[in-house]
């Protein structure tokens, strides 16, 4: 069966429901819709599927649900590639599948879906999406809060990429902010040579001239630096930029470190330089969008009116009432655009609507994965840039109005369905150990240790090691080094992203390092004993053959198939809910089912299940290396 499993009885299943009712109760004009919000997977090991659609017919009737579900289905065979049996109790419809049938076709489906991930050989993409993270400023080192939002860019791309669609990696850089004005100031007044990593270096130093601005005469000459970057041709504008992208380069690799990856670097910069800012605020002044205020308040300035989005009668229009604004700010009376301004424009370029192509260069020839990195510039070659589908601006939670503002304008231009088509994955606020993550109060320098990405990767390897060291239960082939780097990895990036991202998380090193329970280790842990059984085994994995699963029982070697059988929906709706955690949480229940598998049946001794055990390993390994790779997380071949 090269269909999903899964899928197939799913919609099988439900096909014949829906036939039924409309033969036996066709008065109560229940569609595919209503029989399918009523189906779900059964994860005991007795029963497969199970329908509740009898009592949401016997509320609209007046009738037993008992004799309903009875009267629909008292037992029948099905016959099919799969063989299963509906039969009804106490009101439900269940379906109970063919054991060894649908355990063959779980196997069989899991080792193609593999080989064709391996093989580059898919279907066509299901559309372009642009995921913009981190966007950090150009002029401090990652702390853990932005750490947070590029694991989430991360993994939220590859949940996207494995449900077909193309993505865009994309890191909005805003090189003409007043921290990086402020960085500029620093580096052209204030003596001293980097003698560290640049971006910790600019980070150190950003904090002293922040302290340096509550001087009246630093402020000026801030605003002035701030001034001559906004027009572009100064020795100022290029040393903010030189110093900018000294930073970014610094940045990525710390990103590296963590395996993160872009595609196109934007610079605000050449966002204005490209007159994409000029072009939407020309066409929100066509569509009468912008108020040009003569007196009051906000004389001089545009302004978005927002009683009119008020008045829209959108959904999104809800969250506004919760403010007492008047109106927002597009363009200051002295020329400035805001932030507001900037994202508007922003999207409508993202979406086709302004600047149909870009100025680009390349940023870096070759990334670690391979693949350069191109960025926007002044003195590159003209690309067509493709409208994209949807675009998912990672952005933390203290956003949230701003990003609620920018769908809301689209929807007071008419534009809803690109409202619809921007997302914003909000996410909390990070902690580790009471640290105040704070980079303009220099909260991320701690006492003897700072708590950048750099470091918490630094310490949380060291306590790794130490463990590996000091464990007899670890037979390490790769190394310690290598191993624990791995392990600090897998528990740092399953930490940040098992969490649903709108919740706040405090990291701790004693539970992201256990190898049981909710953990990136104990993930990597299970992976590995799967993989040291197939190897003393002397299995060899063979995409086109299928064991035998007529020796399947009915515990925890059905259970486990069942989970195995569920991916392709976990991944469905991770993607569809934009949620890593949703992935994370479906690996710690593969793993936790293959524990108690394990130690209930013997694998290697299995007598005539061996052949159908050792399949059933080799697909519980693959499946817990493809969900890793979903969350960034590299498997350890043998621990």
């Amino acid at each position: 069966m090269t269909n999903e499993p899964y899928s197939y009885m799913l919609d099988d299943f439900i096909h014949r429901i829906c036939e039924r009712v409309k033969d036996c109760h066709p008065e109560v004009n229940l569609g595919e819709p209503e029989i399918r919000s009523s189906v779900s997977w059964q994860k005991a090991a007795d029963k497969d599927i199970a329908s509740s659609i009898a009592f949401k017919i016997s509320k609209i009737l007046g009738k037993n649900p008992r004799e309903i579900a009875d009267g629909l289905f008292k037992s029948a065979e099905i016959q099919g590639n799969i063989p299963y049996r509906i039969s009804s109790e106490n009101g439900y419809i269940n379906a109970r599948f063919d054991r060894a049938k649908f355990s063959e076709a779980v196997l069989q489906h899991i080792n193609l879906v593999t080989t064709a991930h391996q093989e580059g050989t898919g279907s066509k993409p299901k559309g372009l999406l642009l995921a913009e993270f981190p966007s950090v400023n150009p002029n401090k080192p990652w702390h853990i809060g932005h750490l947070r939002n590029a694991l989430l860019g991360d993994s939220v791309s590859k949940i996207m990429e494995a449900e077909g669609f193309s993505v865009i990696r994309q890191d909005y850089i805003d090189d003409l902010g007043l921290q990086v004005a402020e960085s500029a100031w620093g580096y052209i007044k204030l003596n001293g040579e980097p003698d560290k990593k640049f971006d910790q270096w600019l980070g150190e130093q950003y904090v002293i001239v922040n302290k340096e601005m509550e001087r009246e005469s630093v402020k000026e000459e801030v605003n002035h630096v701030l001034k001559l970057m906004e027009e572009g041709n100064s020795s100022e504008a290029k040393t903010a930029r030189l110093i900018a992208e000294r930073c970014v380069v610094a940045q990525y690799t710390t990103a590296f470190k963590y395996g993160i990856y872009h595609d196109i670097l934007v610079w605000e910069s050449d966002i204005i330089r490209e007159r994409l800012l000029e072009q939407a605020i020309d066409l929100l002044e066509k569509k009468h969008f912008i108020e040009n205020v003569m007196e009051g308040k906000y004389r001089g300035c545009k302004i978005i009116n927002l009683s009119n989005i008020r008045r829209s009668g959108s959904a999104l229009a809800e969250g506004l009432e919760e403010r007492d604004d008047e109106a927002k700010v597009l363009v200051r009376s002295n020329g400035a655009a805001t932030y507001l301004a900037k994202d508007i424009a922003f999207h409508m370029f993202k979406f086709g609507l302004i600047g149909k192509e870009m100025r680009m260069g390349i940023f870096m020839e070759k990334q670690p994965n391979g693949r350069p990195l191109y960025t926007t510039s002044a003195h590159g070659e003209a690309h067509p840039q493709p409208a994209c589908d949807i675009a998912i601006n990672v952005i933390g939670s203290a956003q949230d109005y701003l990003q609620l503002l920018l769908k809301s304008a689209f929807i007071a231009m008419g534009m809803d369905s690109i409202a619809n088509k921007i997302i914003h994955l909000s996410y909390g606020e990070v902690n580790i150990e009471g640290s105040d993550l704070s980079g303009r109060r220099g909260g991320w320098l701690g006492e003897g240790r700072n708590y950048t990405a750099d470091d918490l990767l630094a310490v949380t390897s060291s306590k790794a090691a130490e463990l590996l060291q000091n464990s007899k239960k670890f037979e390490i082939s790769e190394g310690i080094e290598d191993t624990a780097i791995k392990i600090a990895l897998s528990a740092i990036k399953f930490e940040f992203l098992k969490i649903s991202p709108e919740r706040r998380i405090t990291f701790s090193w004693e539970k992201a390092l256990k190898f049981e329970g909710e953990t990136g280790p104990y993930c990597i842990y299970t992976y590995a004993r799967a993989r040291k059984v197939l190897k003393n085994a002397g299995y060899v994995s063979d995409q086109n053959m299928t064991p035998d699963c007529s020796a399947i029982t009915e515990g925890e070697d059905y259970i486990l198939i069942k989970l195995l059988a569920a991916k392709g929906e976990c991944i469905r709706k991770a993607a569809r809910e934009f949620r890593p955690d949703l992935i994370a949480d479906y690996l710690i229940s593969i793993c936790s089912s293959f524990s108690r598998f394990y130690e209930k049946y013997p694998v290697l001794k299995g007598g005539d299940s061996k052949e159908f055990r050792l399949g059933l390993v080799n697909a519980v390994s693959m499946t817990i290396k493809e969900l890793l790779a979903l969350l960034g997380i590299v498997t350890v071949e043998s621990m």
